[in-house]
């Protein structure tokens, strides 16, 4: 783990003991970070390896602690953990470093991340949207003092830009893309995050009834789609949430239904994608 401090403990290392970890994986320019290392059986004839790697993978900087090449540490040899403490400048790359240890045909990983940078791992709002019906969509767990940069295929930022926080307005279509950068006030930008939204009308106009039918609906077991033209390409299904749970080819539609035995019961959406158009459907499962 990497820390802001040394850890504390107590007579033993365990939280009932007063453990304080001082863990924490965002770190500045300039600041201490320590790079603590817990091994397990540690003995005279023990060899840790410790490599610090730059977000690219190259070797920044890398030692072996054993008694040969560090006698000092012979003294040190029962202990259970080691701390390397690095103050790296302004200057060296921005964003996720990590360090590895090699002890005991064992290899472990961590990452922090340097200059302000989190990485974004997800983003809020509604998966499945409707043409020109504003969203908003939001960065989750955003860092305070960051500006995001937001980009949007088939669609346009109507307000939020950079915040962590915009409002889109979806354009006609299949699908939309929305994408968002952090940049710190230390001048590091982060790898973009990327969300894909389905795009469905909801205007029953657009599509005959007589194309295909739904039932039963609500349903207990198996889901009935008779599309006696075959126009329908694909069917998805999400939760309220925006999961995509079940995806069939227009193909795979066949007499028998489509088992949905698998889903709890409540209420799902339907998306019936075509040539010309998709459409949204509440659906409710017993």
């Amino acid at each position: 783990m990497t820390c802001d401090a040394w850890p504390e403990f107590g007579e033993c290392t365990h939280k009932e003991d007063g453990e304080i970890l001082h863990a924490r994986n965002e770190f500045s320019f300039d600041e201490d970070i320590h790079c603590v290392l817990f091994l397990k059986d540690q003995d005279m004839d023990s060899e840790v390896n410790f490599t610090l790697l730059r977000p690219d993978g190259t070797t920044y900087y890398e030692n072996t602690l054993n008694c040969q090449t560090t006698p000092l540490a012979c003294n040190y040899f029962d202990s259970s953990w080691w701390v390397y403490t690095f103050n790296l400048p302004i200057g060296v790359p921005c964003g996720a470093w990590s360090y590895r240890v090699d002890f005991h045909d064992q290899t472990a990983e961590h990452t922090f991340f340097l200059g302000g940078l989190r990485e974004i791992t997800a983003v809020g709002g509604q998966l499945i949207a409707q043409p020109a019906i504003p969203e908003t969509y939001q960065v989750v767990d955003p860092v305070s003092d960051s500006r995001y940069f937001w980009t949007v295929e088939n669609g346009e930022i109507m307000s939020g830009q950079n915040t962590s926080e915009v409002e889109i307005r979806w354009s006609e279509g299949d699908q939309g893309v929305l994408c968002v950068v952090q940049n710190t006030p230390q001048g590091c930008a982060g790898e973009q995050f990327c969300i894909t939204i389905d795009l469905a009308s909801t205007n029953a106009s657009e599509l005959s009834s007589s194309e295909f039918l739904i039932y039963p609906n609500p349903v207990y077991e198996t889901l009935h789609i008779l599309d006696d033209r075959q126009t329908i390409d694909q069917l998805i299904i999400y939760d309220l949430t925006g999961n995509r749970l079940r995806t069939v080819g227009g193909s795979d539609i066949s007499m028998t239904g489509i088992s949905l035995s698998d889903l709890i019961a409540g209420t799902y959406l339907l998306v019936i994608k075509s040539a010309n158009h998709s459409t949204v459907h509440k659906l409710l499962k017993l």
